[in-house]
């Protein structure tokens, strides 16, 4: 949709604002030392740097503190105007906060040396840049006009659907189908839009056959399930799916600024991490990893004696497991169950009283400390210290036929604990840690990351769980 394309490029809309200051800068310098106009006469210190190359890190500096004032004022949040007048007023009050500043601290550090004039034209060039790129980018794009389609039961979507048919979003979003369960008659007499109103079970061949932007979800709970299959395979073909939230879901801190007009809108987000959080997770994995197979080096043998000392059988255990998209890998841990229980008990979920533990692999395993060699699946690239816990490939194939959407959990390396580990145990049930792994992947960042370790921490001292 128009509005979220806008609100999405935010990043580049900063990147702009930064890139204007940098060039403010540098023509003011070039303008107030090449230039001779009679304003500037007597204004220009004796001790001026003869290089631009001086004011490089003040440039910088005043580039993040204009997009942060930017940020803080709601210009970036401004999605539908073109209008010149606006702009001027709309990044006017940035302006003239970082000029303020900007005087405020040259007289607090007594550095009366630094042209005052430069910085005047400085920050006049840079509103004038701020708001021609502003005027051209929203003129450009004034009259784009994105295709949605509606899918819920009538007395909910017929809301968005008013919404949708006022100002601004009315010369911006072309309502093309609406789905619902209930379709009848009475609804497109209802409705007098130029749109059809279909039964929801026409969905995906309407999706197969029809291009669109964007799909807005209105839920019920006896609704919502069956929707949801439909709607995840059309954001795997790049449809952009929202929902109106339900009240756990804003609570849950779900929300982005993304609304019509006064319905707030949560996005179902399938897109992979940034390069950048990618970069800072592998790097601290790789990093930590390496020195934690140090640090416990010692604990580790001790370990192993004792696994191997306690019950017959070897001393690690090693099991194919499924990766990032879907790739097999092989799982090491100590062993905390008796040799061959596959063989004896079957393939089962570990229970409380689990009857194949062996006696120091029940203290293993609630203390988490059965999972240290994994420390090499990560050095090697197979997993991460967070991420959605690794399957075996038969358990994959069987929950993806129970639970839906269940295969998102392997667009990330799997983990050594993650948010399922730490709000539920190991008995939960799949489509429960499938909630918190989906929940964990939509928030993913690196601090998040640090959080989820530290109440691992809490959950192995208190050995919660099994």
């Amino acid at each position: 949709m128009i509005h979220f394309q806008h609100l999405r490029r935010r990043k580049y809309f900063a990147a702009a604002d930064f890139l204007c200051v940098g060039i403010a800068v540098a023509l003011s310098f070039y303008i107030r030392t090449k230039i001779p106009l009679p304003i500037f006469t007597g204004l220009l210190p004796d001790s001026l740097p003869a290089g631009f190359e001086t004011y490089w890190v003040p440039a910088v500096l005043l580039g993040f503190t204009y997009v942060f004032l930017q940020y803080s004022f709601g210009v970036y949040d401004l999605w539908h105007s073109s209008s010149v007048t606006n702009w001027l007023q709309r990044a006017l009050p940035a302006n003239l906060a970082i000029l303020a500043a900007s005087f405020t601290y040259l007289y607090l550090s007594q550095n009366f040396s630094f042209p005052r004039s430069l910085l005047g034209v400085a920050v006049s060039v840079n509103y004038l840049l701020s708001v021609f790129w502003r005027f051209a980018y929203f003129k450009v794009t004034e009259s784009d006009v994105s295709d949605v389609v509606l899918v819920g039961r009538w007395s909910d979507v017929r809301k968005l659907l008013n919404e949708l048919s006022a100002p601004p979003f009315s010369s911006h979003v072309r309502v093309v189908a609406i789905f619902v369960p209930d379709a009848s008659p009475e609804h497109s007499q209802e409705s007098q839009g130029n749109f059809d109103i279909l039964p929801f079970d026409e969905f995906d061949n309407y999706t197969n056959e029809k291009p669109y932007a964007s799909v807005i979800l209105a839920p019920s709970d006896s609704f919502q399930q069956k929707a949801f299959s439909c709607l995840l395979s059309a954001a795997r073909r790049g449809v952009n799916v929202y929902a109106l939230p339900t009240i756990y879901e804003i609570l849950l801190g779900r929300l982005q600024n993304l609304r019509i007009n006064d319905l707030p809108l949560i996005e179902l987000k399938l897109s992979p991490p940034s390069s950048l959080n990618l970069l800072l997770k592998r790097s601290f994995d790789v990093i930590f990893a390496f020195v934690l197979l140090i640090l416990f080096s010692i604990p580790m043998a001790l370990i192993a004696l004792a696994v191997k000392i306690t019950s017959p059988g070897p001393v690690f255990y090693a099991q194919v497991r499924v990766g990032r998209e879907l790739n097999s890998f092989t799982i090491i841990k100590f062993r905390s169950m008796v040799h061959n229980s596959a063989l004896t008990f079957g393939l089962m979920q570990a229970t409380k009283d689990d009857p194949r533990f062996t006696k120091i692999g029940r203290f293993l395993r609630s203390t988490r400390l059965d999972e240290l060699p994994q420390l090499v699946n990560i050095l090697i690239g197979d997993m991460s210290f967070v991420g959605p816990r690794p399957l075996i490939p038969e358990e994959v194939k069987s929950f993806e036929m129970q639970v839906v959407g269940f295969s998102e959990r392997h667009k990330i390396r799997p983990g050594v604990t993650g948010l399922a580990q730490v709000n539920g145990s190991y008995v939960s049930s799949p489509d429960v840690k499938l909630k918190y792994d989906l929940a964990y992947i939509s928030n993913q960042n690196f601090l998040f990351d640090l959080q989820i370790m530290f109440r691992t921490l809490k959950t192995v001292f208190t050995k919660a769980g099994l």
